[in-house]
């Protein structure tokens, strides 16, 4: 049977002892044994790093799972047992190993130069609408839906006679309370972002015109284009984790060719 072997009898002397020798620099002796296999003190560093564990009692339960783990393994695995070990050893070692390559492989140089050759991938066209929105709900009655419609086109009517002007309008009928109070005004919008159906509409207006009650996903809306569309672009501190996981995407996939040409693979059919 394995036992934790330690030159000392006691249990807390060993503990104190081990515990003292934990603190001398540089110490290279080992923190303890189990079953004649040093147990060294990077090993046990990595185990309270790795299980974020630290105060009385971690050094014992360490050396615990160490001489269980010997007992178990000494007994013999079973075929399944043995299989799973091995595949988290390999998913361990795959992930670490591209995480330190990853972390070292793309630089902010290396971002901020992606960002400088490749501006025109973070253009965005912008709109700046202001809307009448007449809300509906998924489930709601035909009777309702046509009401609403009706009180949509209430709203285009009176802006397109003049009896009220857009922004009078918006505050008179409009369900967006938040922009309502604005005249409607949304602010400018990433045409990307948008409702599909409302990011069409809105493209084919000019500013200030206003459009026929149309509807979206949201309800019916009445819209007005307050000042031509735009491209902008998002500046790098945006769009640089974007950067870092596209250049780290193409060195990982490199990394891993060059790794697997190293290593002969050699398929037998039977």
């Amino acid at each position: 049977m394995n036992t934790i072997a330690i030159e000392h009898s006691s249990v807390r002397a060993v503990r104190a002892a081990l515990e003292a020798l934990l603190l001398l620099p540089g110490c290279d002796r080992g923190v303890a044994s189990v079953d004649g296999r040093i147990i060294t003190r990077e090993q046990f560093d990595a185990f309270l790093a790795e299980r974020r564990m630290q105060g009385e009692g971690v050094l014992d339960a360490f050396l615990e799972r160490e001489a269980l783990a010997d007992a178990i393994e000494e007994q013999g695995l079973d075929p399944r047992t043995q299989a799973e070990l091995n595949e988290l050893k390999k998913d361990l070692l795959i992930n670490r190993y591209f995480e330190r390559f990853l972390a070292q492989s793309v630089s902010d140089e290396d971002v901020a130069r992606y960002y400088d050759e490749h501006k025109s991938e973070f253009e965005e066209r912008e709109i700046h609408p202001a809307h009448i929105l007449i809300r509906t709900r998924k489930r709601m009655q035909p009777v309702e839906r046509e009401a609403q419609r009706t009180k949509a086109f209430e709203a285009y009517s009176k802006v397109h006679s003049g009896l009220l002007d857009f922004k009078a309008a918006a505050k008179q009928y409009s369900d967006d309370r938040q922009t309502a109070e604005r005249g409607g005004d949304l602010g400018w919008l990433n045409l990307q972002g948008l409702d599909p159906v409302f990011a069409e509409r809105a493209r084919g207006l000019e500013p200030n015109q206003v459009s026929e009650p149309f509807e979206s996903a949201f309800g019916f809306h009445v819209l007005q284009v307050l000042e031509p569309t735009r491209t902008v672009t998002r500046p790098l501190a945006a769009v640089s984790g974007l950067i870092r996981q596209k250049l780290g995407t193409e060195a990982k996939r490199v990394e891993r060719a060059r790794l697997l040409e190293s290593v002969p693979i050699e398929k037998r059919v039977p």
